[in-house]
C-alpha cells in the first residue's frame, strides 16, 4: 500500500513498532497524514525523507520541511524570482 499504518511502517523498515513515534518526534521519520481519524504514512515520502536525511536526496542541501518532506529549493528560488 502507498499509505501505511505505524505497524506496517515498522515492519517495512524492520523496526520495533514502539520506535515509530520516537523517530517521528526526533525528525528521523516524517509526520503521518490523517485520513479520517487514522494516522498513515506515505511510504514514498518516508523513503524520500530517509534519503534526504542521509544526504542522498534530490535537493542540494539535504534539508527537510517541518512536515518532513524534502525542501524543494528550485520552487523556493522561483518564488523569490531567482531560479536559474
Amino acid at each position: 500500500p502507498d499509505y501505511v499504518s505505524a505497524e506496517t511502517l515498522a515492519y517495512r523498515l524492520d523496526l520495533a513498532p514502539s520506535l515509530i513515534e520516537n523517530y517521528v518526534r526526533d525528525g528521523l521519520l516524517p509526520r503521518p497524514e490523517l485520513i479520517g481519524n487514522l494516522k498513515r504514512w506515505d511510504f514514498a515520502e518516508v523513503r524520500a525523507h530517509i534519503k534526504v536525511r542521509n544526504g542522498l536526496g534530490g535537493n542540494d542541501q539535504g534539508e527537510v520541511e517541518p512536515n518532513g518532506r524534502p525542501r524543494d529549493l528550485y520552487l523556493e528560488r522561483l518564488r523569490r524570482g531567482s531560479a536559474a
